[in-house]
């Protein structure tokens, strides 16, 4: 976009891939190949039992949180890198 404008965000869009990226992932984690995986089993607990107080708190304890800290660290290393260690280079 030219310096002067806003950019256009179009938000039913972004939801909608968003959506389309979900549904993408809990079919590969449904896929026989992940049987092992800790989060396949929160997730089947989940899809039978569907989502009442107590399945929330925990997919969000056991689900979210470490994805949320993932990713969090993923944007974090690099800026700390950039902002602290690359200005004292010579």
């Amino acid at each position: 976009t030219p310096l002067g404008s806003s950019p256009v965000l179009l938000l039913p869009q972004d939801w909608a891939i968003g959506l389309l990226y979900v549904k993408v992932a809990f079919r590969l984690l449904l896929l026989p190949a992940m049987q092992g995986h800790p989060w396949r089993a929160l997730v089947l607990e989940a899809l039978e039992a569907g989502l009442p107080r107590h399945h929330r708190r925990v997919l969000s304890r056991d689900v979210l949180v470490p994805l949320l800290w993932t990713l969090a660290r993923l944007l974090a290393v690099p800026y700390a890198l950039i902002s602290c260690v690359l200005p004292r280079l010579p």
